[in-house]
């Protein structure tokens, strides 16, 4: 818990002792200026409350950072105060230093202490110094208040020890500089809702087309919930990945805050790493899980939510990052998809939404000088590296393999078409390598074009486009809205004869007569010499 953390380690620093007087020549702090408490993470419909049951005086350090001040019991808090420390420190009697000031008493106590504190006060006498609800989930309350020390309820989770900035003879604490440690932000608290956090998942490459063997970086979030007090505590986050993603074994964890980053979403994420050790993984065979939709993988975050270091940063966000491979049952599905979820008690799952990677592909069709469809017409695909690519056949095409039986070759069906799945982003190179010679085809005369495999961003659809910029010298390759048809000639007066195509056709036609002239005057030289 960030606020009790906080004020335990201020109060700690102070020298707390001669029951608070103040001296003639302090730097005298007022506790009617106005000052505010700000609560982050609110749960939606969660109602906070500020109480305040001590004030400041004496403020030490160099404007805005704090390093020791005095706490004066707010006279009608003082029972509460007292019987809450009695609780907490599991004493009988408030010991006599701090007898007429209990406050100054839990300025001593340790994290475990002030937590305690914060559970066993009764608010039930004591006068509302503010009240507001958190309209909408994750959102950020203020509280209106006077300086001072405040015991904040939230009635969808647990009371938390804040205090505000301090001021004094003109000059505003705004943080504290603990012994160790970064400086404290006074004013500031994280709700800790007691509500099961909904994850949120994200990939790095969801924007992109992803194909056979592509690689996804995927980000799970989700709210660190508090588990103080709670019997059989539990915080788990799982993912249940979808048919078509193998899910590799390489799990990270780490907590919002610190000096190391991430990428989430593309953005740089300051965080803290949390070890290995301090959560256990499961679901996983041979250091990988296949997904099938149903199986899943587990987090158990438990043993560190419960922990010291999980109960200071309740509130804050998790991230779980891992990799994930498409493998070949995606076959002619167009999306990945896999689905986060976090368990708080057994029976209490909360489920975040899918998250989708689309798979790429493309297709055309394959007709004759008639427009007839033509089947069993055979090419081959090259990435734009120039490797060469092999397939399985599917039901109604052709998906990127490396399977041992996986082919080069790829045929048109009976109505001519060609299609070709999970297909990572990028250009491809189509050639055609075998035509219906026995329809009359001629195999001078065959397709060699590019095709761009992307997908759509406004309807995060995969797409595919002819490549008008290079490739398809001869124009065999045309498109109609989006329409991409392969064109077979019989002969080279069929091809096209317009822009590029025609010069194409004349350079054919020149090959054609040169080996024509070749041919003319092997024979006439062999005429000469039988003569």
């Amino acid at each position: 818990m960030n606020a009790k953390k906080l004020f335990a380690g201020v109060v700690a620093a102070a020298t707390l002792l001669g029951g608070m007087a103040l001296g003639a020549a302090s730097a005298q702090a007022n506790p009617t200026d106005a000052a505010t408490i700000t609560v982050t993470n609110a749960a939606a419909g969660s109602e906070f409350k500020a109480y305040k049951f001590a004030e400041f005086a004496d403020p030490e350090g160099t404007a805005p950072t704090m390093t020791k001040v005095q706490v004066n019991t707010v006279a009608e808090a003082k029972t509460a105060v007292e019987n809450a420390a009695k609780s907490a420190s599991g004493v009988s009697e408030i010991p006599d230093p701090y007898k007429d000031n209990p406050a100054a008493y839990v300025a001593t106590f340790t994290d475990a202490q002030l937590r305690a504190f914060a559970d066993a006060m009764d608010v039930s006498g004591l006068s509302v110094a503010d009240a507001q609800t958190a309209a909408t989930e994750a959102a950020t309350v203020t509280l209106s208040v006077t300086e001072g020390w405040y015991l904040v309820t939230d009635s969808n989770g647990v009371p938390t020890v804040v205090a505000t900035r301090v001021t004094a003879n003109g000059a505003t604490y705004t943080t504290f500089n603990r012994k160790s440690g970064a400086a404290l932000t006074l004013g500031t608290v994280v709700a800790k809702s007691n509500t099961p956090p909904t994850p949120t998942k994200t990939a790095e490459e969801k924007a992109k087309a992803m194909g056979v063997g592509s690689v996804a970086n995927y980000t799970i979030q989700a709210k660190l919930p508090n588990l103080l007090g709670k019997t059989n505590p539990m915080f788990k986050i799982m993912d249940k990945p979808g048919v078509g993603l193998t899910v590799n074994k390489d799990i990270k964890v780490y907590v919002e805050g610190g000096s190391s980053e991430i990428t989430v979403d593309g953005n740089k994420v300051n965080v803290t790493e949390i070890p290995a050790s301090s959560y256990t993984v499961g679901g996983f065979t041979s250091n990988e899980l296949k997904g099938n939709g149903t199986d899943q993988f587990t987090v158990d975050l438990t043993n560190y939510a419960v922990s010291e270091a999980g109960l200071a940063n309740a509130g804050k966000t998790i991230y779980v990052q891992y990799t994930g491979v498409i493998n070949e049952e995606v076959k002619e599905s167009e999306t990945v998809v896999n689905t986060p979820s976090v368990d708080t008690n057994s029976g209490t799952v909360v489920a975040g939404d899918e998250v989708e990677l689309i798979t790429g592909r493309f297709e055309f069709t394959k007709v004759g000088v008639d427009n007839e469809k033509l089947k069993d017409v055979t090419f081959n695909v090259k990435d734009s590296q120039g490797t060469t690519l092999k397939f399985v056949a599917t039901d109604n095409g052709y998906m990127l393999s490396t399977a041992a039986a996986a082919s080069a070759d790829i045929k048109s069906g009976a109505d001519g078409k060609v299609r070709v799945f999970g297909l990572p982003e990028g250009t491809y190179t189509v050639t055609e390598t075998a035509t219906r010679e026995d329809l009359g085809y001629s195999k001078q005369f065959m397709a060699d074009f590019k095709v761009k495999v992307s997908v759509d961003q406004a309807t995060k659809k995969a797409t595919f486009a002819l490549d008008t910029t290079s490739g398809n010298v001869l124009k065999l390759a045309t498109s109609d809205n989006g329409a991409i048809t392969v064109k077979n000639v019989k002969s080279v007066t069929q091809l096209p004869l317009t822009g590029a195509a025609g010069t194409a056709l004349f350079a054919v036609v020149a090959l054609l007569l040169a080996g024509a002239g070749v041919t003319l005057a092997l024979k006439s030289r062999n005429t000469m010499i039988e003569s």
